[in-house]
């Protein structure tokens, strides 16, 4: 069994490698399992990757994330929130920060650049969405995970804390699956050092995104939000923020299926939810 195990994962490890090549993708990948036993063209939320040298693609198996070792952050991180991600089972606390294992060390932050800069590390696949079990929320305490955010922002009150509180809640209550797509938005072609915490390590956004897709009875919902440092969020279509980060969310489905909720912003409970208590402008 596990000789097959192994050769199960080498193929699929071709079969990736051969797609990404197709695609003409000059990509570093990290394939260490399907996320949740899916298959590649069964990730919803998988969005679109940049032709990045020195991108790496890496499925974790309670996210996806396109890591840019040119910023030191990653430009997109995906994953789907259910119900058995979100039971109160493993607590946050007593976890640190870790280097991505799929990455070398020297080209990830570490704790120490960020102290005394006046920015948290901001996790973008939260820790409350991966109580389900302690490997999920090792997994999303790493540096690939993560990038600069104040403070007003990321913790609680902030606006971006507040999205990540609703859209977990919604899950317990209602039981339904949301597909969520995050990232910093990237402004600059090139940095100076104090674009970047320390003069020398992850850059620091401006703006960040976030994108959400919710199955309600058959019908999806869409969402797109757009955040600054100093705690100010829009919403807007999906399409609209797909124009902004150069990203195809949700590229796995026809496009027929992503016109019917990325065109305009979606009303159901999440949305009417986040637009009310998350101080929406």
């Amino acid at each position: 069994m596990e000789g097959r195990a192994f050769l199960q994962v080498v193929a699929l490890s071709l079969l990736l490698a051969l797609t990404l090549s197709a695609q003409g993708n000059p990509v570093h990948i990290s394939y260490r399992q399907p996320q949740d036993g899916r298959r590649i063209a069964d990730i919803v939320e998988l969005p679109s990757y940049p032709k990045e040298k020195g991108g790496a693609l890496i499925f974790h198996k309670g996210y996806t994330v396109f890591y840019s070792s040119r910023y030191g952050v990653p430009l997109w991180v995906a994953w789907e929130v259910n119900s058995e991600r979100v039971k109160a089972a493993e607590g946050r606390f007593g976890y640190g920060f870790f280097p991505d294992p799929a990455l070398p060390d020297s080209l990830q932050a570490n704790q120490k650049d960020y102290n005394r800069t006046g920015y948290d590390k901001g996790h973008m696949c939260p820790a409350n969405d991966n109580t389900g079990s302690a490997e999920l929320m090792r997994e999303c305490h790493y540096a690939s995970n993560l990038a600069p955010q104040r403070k007003e922002l990321n913790r609680s009150g902030g606006t971006w804390f507040n999205v990540e509180q609703e859209c977990t809640k919604f899950v317990k209550r209602e039981g339904k699956k949301l597909y969520v797509i995050c990232g910093p938005i990237i402004e600059h072609s090139t940095l100076s050092a104090r674009q970047r915490l320390k003069g020398k390590s992850a850059y620091i956004p401006k703006h960040f995104f976030k994108v959400i897709m919710c199955e309600d009875a058959g019908v999806r919902y869409g969402m797109g939000l757009v955040f600054n440092q100093w705690n100010n969020m829009v919403a807007k279509s999906i399409r609209e923020v797909e124009a902004m980060v150069g990203f195809n969310f949700f590229m796995n489905l026809p496009a027929r299926e992503q016109d019917k909720f990325e065109r305009s912003v979606g009303d159901n409970a999440l949305f009417r939810g986040i637009k009310r208590n998350a101080r929406i402008e």
